[in-house]
């Protein structure tokens, strides 16, 4: 089965990327035509799977890679969304690239090798606590000792890894620590980031 997966992804990666789905989609509709009920029982289960994809981006779990194998599912069996596929791919791959860029131009400018500034450790510090307050919800955990009357809780009501593990706690730890954006982006940005 390895060998199998091994020689698909070779097979997709052999492309120029812009023209892999599309050139996917038509190696499959050569080598295993489908009736149109197949068709359509494959673009109906890719269509779920997107949907448990798209759950898991708000609760814990792999969000993104469920609802990219559910798009890859549709794309073998549709033109329009191989060739949309195609087009995100290019525009993530120009994304990625502008993203480097500003990366090794702003190392570049902050002086790589520097001592760390003030304000960089304390962006650090930032991190490293924000870090660990997805495990406030298990009260065996550093975090969750400390703060015992949240932990024991929300570790009764949700669980571990649930709630605390979720885009939602993401995004509330965005709004709480939106303030700190005015005083130093840097900070917001490192709490965010950590947790």
């Amino acid at each position: 089965m390895l060998d199998t997966l091994h020689q698909r992804w070779q097979q997709f990666a052999a492309f120029p990327p812009g023209q892999r789905f599309e050139a996917h989609f038509k190696r499959q509709q050569q080598t295993r035509p489908r009736g149109l009920h197949q068709k359509i029982l494959a673009v109906g289960g890719g269509v779920l799977v997107m949907g448990a994809g798209l759950f898991f981006l708000l609760a814990p779990g792999p969000g993104i890679l469920i609802f990219l194998i559910g798009a890859l599912l549709v794309a073998e069996e549709s033109l329009t969304v191989a060739r949309l596929m195609d087009g995100a791919d290019l525009r993530l791959r120009r994304l990625a690239a502008w993203v480097l860029a500003r990366w090794r131009q702003r190392s570049s400018s902050t002086g790589a090798g520097r001592p760390c500034s003030a304000t960089d450790a304390i962006g650090w510090l930032l991190a490293a606590l924000a870090s660990l307050l997805p495990d406030i919800d298990l009260p065996p955990a550093r975090i969750g000792r400390l703060f015992w009357f949240v932990s024991v809780p929300l570790e009764r009501r949700f669980g571990h890894r649930t709630l605390t593990h979720s885009a939602v706690m993401l995004l509330a730890v965005a709004g709480l620590a939106s303030p700190l954006g005015f005083l130093n982006p840097r900070y917001f940005w490192a709490l965010v980031g950590g947790g």
